[in-house]
């Protein structure tokens, strides 16, 4: 092997942190995954979108180890599959964007035996141009093979059909929430949706003026969208066009925030069918990239450090009111930026794709990956540390102390790389920092019989 070919070779690579990590990077599919759809823990589809080329829909029954890929319908003009959603094995819904109204209208289409055949079921009435959507990023949601929703993006009318998309019922959303503003001709959008069952589920809706977004809100179901409730959010303030929404069970919900200021974002979490709304706060200086939850406990989140672009995957198996660190992700491409295409979880597995690009050097490149949670995402596996850490982020240093029900005594200091930088004794629950640059690290604390680990931010 020429010395040319190694260096690439080492270029393009990420670098995972931490031996105790739970995320594996899989190279078996070359191509951008801009969207995951997994029935179960072993069989998933996959919404390819390489650059300048036809999307394509994958199909795996192995987890992701292997991939083939499904024929897709043909519709002229268009070669751009906006989302795909599969409720069954063989079972599944596209759609097809038209292109500003230049192309053909957005249409979409089921299939029920693995994409040999595919039915066009586009709800009478819509148009083209910006497209149908729902659920996460304009697509279409089904139940089962006959219950499923669509949201039009672009006049905020939700459709609902019971029979697989033969015949739609209609509501307008337009009239839910109308603000001071809506005499200006405010237009009001469905911009993403989520449906636990066929009964209970959660919409953004937005007034969009000639400018901007304005008026933006959120609305719950209990009676599959034949009525609609606002939800309230104590700070207007705090919230904008929702970047995501997941109703992660019949009574809870969770939003995040899409703020001008990207590190100020915020997880909303909607219990009781919208009637209470608590705040779930992440960790500052980090710009929510996306999250998901397999139920109202059960989830990750997906963190980006602007500064040092590198990704943070963390875990919580009590609602978002604790966070645990499971992963980081960095580039070894010099000048690269990671971006985040998908995160879907199913109950004992985690996918999550990634583009890494760069523009430095002979030209643009791009570097396409995905990876897999190896563990149990319904039932967590990491134990809920019982420790904190005051002050909490600290000055290089510092002495800090220990809040634990255990008695620990020696405290191990590894950075994001895994690699042990200082081992610590603990003495009357106080450790004094030693000198340590500015960022996110790992620290592992023992009473001589167990272990914990926390989270250490220096300043």
């Amino acid at each position: 092997m020429s010395h040319i070919k190694l260096l690439l070779i080492l270029v393009f690579t990420t670098a995972s942190s931490f031996a105790f990590c739970q995320w594996t990077e899989y190279n078996t599919h070359p191509e951008k995954i801009t969207q995951f759809s997994f029935v179960d823990d072993n069989i998933g589809y996959a919404l390819n979108s390489p650059n300048n080329t036809i999307d394509a829909i994958h199909k795996t029954s192995d987890g992701g180890n292997t991939w083939t890929t499904l024929q897709s319908p043909f519709v002229p003009g268009s070669t751009n599959i906006s989302c795909i959603e599969f409720i069954a094995d063989g079972v599944g819904f596209i759609t097809f964007n038209g292109t500003n109204g230049n192309g053909p209208m957005s249409t979409v289409y089921k299939t029920i035996d693995d994409g040999a055949t595919w039915d066009n079921i586009t709800p009478i009435g819509t148009v083209g141009g910006w497209g149908i959507g729902a659920s996460d990023h304009l697509t279409p949601q089904f139940i089962t093979t006959d219950i499923g929703y669509i949201s039009s993006w672009n006049t905020g009318v939700f459709y609902r059909t019971t029979n697989g998309g033969a015949s739609w019922d209609t509501t307008n959303l337009s009239g839910v929430h109308v603000d001071s503003l809506s005499i200006f001709g405010l237009q009001s959008r469905i911009l993403s949706m989520d449906f636990f069952d066929e009964n209970n589920g959660i919409i953004n809706l937005t007034n969009v003026g000639a400018f901007n977004l304005a008026g933006v809100n959120l609305l719950t179901t209990i009676d599959g969208g034949v009525t609609w409730e606002e939800v309230t959010i104590a700070d207007s303030n705090t919230w904008y066009a929702s970047q995501k929404i997941v109703q992660a069970s019949p009574s809870t919900a969770y939003a995040s925030n899409s703020s001008t200021n990207s590190t100020n974002q915020i997880i909303f979490k909607i219990t009781n069918n919208g009637l209470s709304v608590d705040t779930i706060s992440l960790p500052n200086s980090l710009e929510l990239q996306t999250f998901d939850f397999i139920d109202e406990l059960n989830g990750f989140i997906v963190l980006k450090n602007h500064n040092t672009n590198v990704i943070y995957i963390e875990s919580t198996n009590d609602g978002g009111a604790n966070w645990t660190l499971n992963e980081s992700i960095s580039s070894q491409i010099f000048g690269a930026t990671i971006n985040i295409n998908d995160l879907h979880l199913t109950n004992t597995s985690g996918y999550l794709s990634l583009s890494t690009y760069t523009n430095v050097g002979p030209g643009p490149m791009w570097l396409e990956s995905f990876y897999k949670f190896e563990g149990n995402v319904g039932i967590s596996e990491i134990e809920t540390t019982s420790l904190s850490l005051y002050p909490n982020p600290a000055a290089a240093g510092q002495t800090i102390r220990l809040n634990s029900n255990r008695s620990i005594n020696q405290a191990s200091i590894f950075d994001l790389n895994g690699a042990l930088i200082s081992k610590r004794s603990i003495h009357n629950n106080s450790m004094e920092l030693p000198s340590l640059n500015p960022g996110m690290y790992i620290i592992l604390l023992s009473d001589g019989e167990t272990t914990e680990s926390t989270r250490l931010i220096i300043k």
